[in-house]
């Protein structure tokens, strides 16, 4: 799990990986200062490391 947080921040970010999907999970209040916060952890959870490959 990949955390993004910090106490002058009012966005707290947290990306897990489920199988091939990347979940955020977000607490706190989106405006327009914490917009680009959000911005830059969906860029983050996008080009972190690509899951396992499935045993099958």
């Amino acid at each position: 799990m990949t955390r993004q947080s910090d106490p002058a921040d009012a966005l707290d970010v947290a990306a897990e990986r489920h199988g091939s999907w990347t979940v955020l999970r977000l607490t706190g209040e989106l405006d327009v200062t914490t917009a680009p916060q959000l911005a830059e952890a969906i860029a983050h959870a996008a080009w972190a490391d690509p899951p396992p490959p499935a045993h099958r």
